[in-house]
């Protein structure tokens, strides 16, 4: 296809369709170097518009970030692969670098003043270096969880990154030491890059709407986009002095100089302008930038005729969030030796209304609890009954737990082993399923899997397990040398370990649930026809095996994209369910799954808006006897740190109903995984972060009628 220009922005079609274009970057030969996320591709584009496309070695690598280096060459990052690749920019070879830990989630890069490469890695915590002879070295960020996201060449020694989960600027030395700044409201500080001057970092507030710089001394000033709901993303400097920076949300490229906007519409659709950079100085210098769902590059010349600007914004910082009415606090975790930090999973609830939940971080040793919540008066305390230990214990719990005759039972991330089999240090072996047996007023525990090495078993559980009716327990993992993850079943009698599918490379399998029948379902967030996820089933045998079918295709487009959570099973054999991206404007959707036959038809029954609505759910659905469905978005809401919702039926269809915006303070924010609900109607659910000063989350309490119980 050839190029186009429309209103002073020329795109260039991608030849790859729906390759998902990422990061960009200016190469050493002067052409533009860019990542193809979907596609797993390296592509270059030369300024008059001449493609070359380079497949990575590595199936469904997922590169991300892009920078050129000091040796000719240009280097990337490989999220899902974890590794770190270099492409010759003369010849086109690729080489590729594994990275010592596991599910180190590389996702930007940038060159340091060493000649090395800095990138980093927010699976793991840590700015990752490797120099160009391929020798890597780590270094742990000083907060916990704390999402590093776009890393940029800061002045002197010093790189710079975003904190998107932590609400910090951070920046590391080329001698490995930290500091880190709190950026004004706590908020999602994404891309980064050096100004003009050489000396200031400006970076995009993706909550805030906002563009904002800081000084080496930490000194903040924030400029608001004058579209709301813009969701800034790529950050880079102009040769012509001004701040430039794509709107992932309202498909714009804005303009910042001396505290005036311009704002260009991109002329495709809904393309999702994503990185951009400055390219080659002089006559026709221009910005470049990726269109990740328009499958363009996308080019904007700096001299492009302007309208008249407008007027300079003040500098608003975002007020920390407080509860509103509608909920109420149970536990806010403090993190440290006494408590846990960040529950990625959520609750379950016996028949006194006691609580038990899990956290990913904290405990004695930083590894993770299990906890329980007792009601008490008017509230709830709380007791620690297991800290994990690292090695053989366990490290690291990505889910919730579930009961089965008075035991609880989850997995563990990591450890389990006594070697480095993963080479995950200090965490010791690829993950573990866990029981937890009540002995008294205390709690016993026992390791009743343990993942010795990334081989057969397929390494690192991250999601929680589920029962049969026969006490049968299943589960998935995630990686391995020979597959992206596994489902296994836990014998009830022996916990005897059976593998009962190995998913392709690239699948990232969910949780899994168990019908009636015994027919296990759940989803993939990766694979099938557009590598944008499945919905899948595992029928018994009458000899014990069981036979993989997928039941859905997810298309990327208005019927969802992306499941980041399994399903749950209505009436008739229905299947309910959400995905994380998709729908309207990419904020997700709620889905059912009708058999008809052999086949399954979709109906999409809500599509998340953003905004004052929900986006991108992360975990599955509950459902109450009316047939009303119930869960979370990990974004949106007032003030986009994500929402409770119900969906119920109405004549002609489902209306939804946002029951509470998490304003991301005291009240919590960012749920990630779903709720329960008890015989009274009241929603209980966990946040990942929030809830007070230690910022490591909360247990909360919703009622659909908007008045929590005091």
């Amino acid at each position: 296809m050839a190029a186009r220009t429309q209103s002073g922005i020329t795109e260039y079609p991608i030849p790859t369709a729906n390759s998902g274009p990422r990061g960009i970057a200016l190469g050493p030969d002067g052409a533009l170097w860019f990542t193809e996320y979907i596609a797993n591709r390296v592509g270059r584009i030369a300024p008059g518009g001449q493609f070359m496309e380079f497949p990575l070695p590595t199936q469904n690598a997922k590169p991300e970030g892009i920078v050129a280096g000091s040796d000719g060459g240009v280097w990337f990052v490989e999220s899902a692969a974890n590794k770190v690749g270099r492409i010759d920019a003369t010849s086109g070879q690729i080489t590729e670098y594994p990275i010592p830990v596991r599910r180190a989630l590389p996702k930007s890069i940038a060159l340091g003043s060493d000649g090395a490469l800095w990138f980093t890695e927010p699976g793991r915590n840590r700015i990752g270096h490797i120099t160009t002879a391929g020798s890597f070295r780590e270094y742990r960020i000083p907060t916990r969880d704390a999402g590093a996201d776009r890393i940029a060449t800061g002045p002197g020694a010093t790189l710079w990154f975003t904190e998107s989960e932590a609400g910090k600027i951070g920046t590391v030395t080329t001698a490995g030491g930290f500091t880190e700044f709190s950026t004004p409201g706590g908020n999602v500080p994404k891309g980064i890059a050096i100004g003009p001057d050489g000396a200031t970092l400006w970076f995009t507030e993706s909550r805030a709407d906002a563009i904002v710089s800081v000084t080496t001394s930490g000194q903040f000033t924030a400029f608001s986009v004058p579209t709301k709901g813009a969701s800034p993303l790529g950050i880079a400097s102009g040769a012509d002095g001004a701040i430039w920076f794509t709107e992932l949300s309202k498909n714009k490229i804005g303009r910042l100089s001396s505290g005036s906007f311009i704002e260009y519409k991109v002329p495709t659709l809904a393309s999702h302008p994503n990185a951009i950079v400055a390219g080659p100085a002089g006559i026709g210098a221009a910005m470049w930038f990726t269109e990740y769902r328009g499958n363009n590059i996308g080019a904007i010349a700096v001299t492009t005729p302007t309208p008249t600007p407008s007027p300079p914004p003040s500098p608003t910082p975002t007020p920390t969030g407080s509860p509103l009415p509608g909920e109420r606090i149970l536990h806010s975790f403090q993190g440290g030796s006494n408590d846990g930090a960040n529950p990625l999973g959520g609750v379950i609830s016996d028949s006194t209304g006691t609580l038990y939940g899990t956290t990913e971080f904290g405990g004695n040793v930083g590894a993770g609890t299990v906890f329980k919540l007792t009601p008490a008066g008017s509230g709830y305390t709380e007791k620690i009954l297991h800290a994990f230990q690292y090695g053989q214990d366990g490290a690291q719990v990505p889910a919730g737990v579930i009961e089965l005759n008075g035991s609880l039972f989850g997995t563990t991330t990591d450890g389990g082993g006594s070697e480095d089999a993963c080479g995950n240090a200090p965490f010791r072996g690829c993950g573990t399923v866990f029981e937890l047996t009540p002995s008294g007023s205390t709690y016993i525990e026992s390791i009743i899997v343990r993942i010795w090495s990334d081989g057969d078993q397929s390494a690192f559980p991250l999601t929680g397990l589920a029962s049969d009716a026969a006490g049968a327990i299943y589960g998935t993992t995630n990686g391995g040398s020979n597959s992206t993850g596994s489902a296994f079943k836990l014998s009830a009698t022996n916990y005897r370990e059976t593998v009962l599918y190995r998913f392709p490379i690239g699948s990232y399998p969910s949780a899994l649930t168990i019908s009636s029948e015994g027919t296990v379902y759940g989803t993939t967030t990766y694979g099938g026809t557009n590598n944008d996820g499945t919905v899948f089933s595992l029928a018994p045998g009458a000899t014990g095996n069981y036979t993989y079918s997928t039941l859905y295709y997810f298309q990327g487009g208005s019927d969802g994209a992306n499941p980041s959570s399994g399903v749950i099973v209505g009436k008739g054999g229905k299947l309910y369910g959400t995905t994380s991206g998709g729908g309207s404007g990419g904020n997700g959707t709620i889905f059912e799954l009708t058999p008809s036959g052999s086949t399954y038809a979709e109906t999409i029954l809500y599509q998340f808006q953003g905004g004052n609505d929900g986006s991108n759910p992360q975990a599955a659905l509950a459902a109450d006897h009316a047939g009303t469905l119930y869960g979370t978005t990990y974004r949106g809401g007032t003030r986009n740190q994500g929402a409770v919702f119900k969906l119920r039926r109405v004549a002609g269809g489902y209306t939804e109903k946002i029951l509470y915006s998490f304003q991301g303070g005291a009240d919590g924010a960012n749920p990630y995984a779903g709720v329960i609900l008890d015989s009274a109607g009241a929603i209980y659910g966990t946040t990942v972060i929030g809830g007070g000063s230690a910022n490591d989350g909360t247990v909360y309490e919703i009622l659909p009628s908007g008045n929590a119980r005091r």
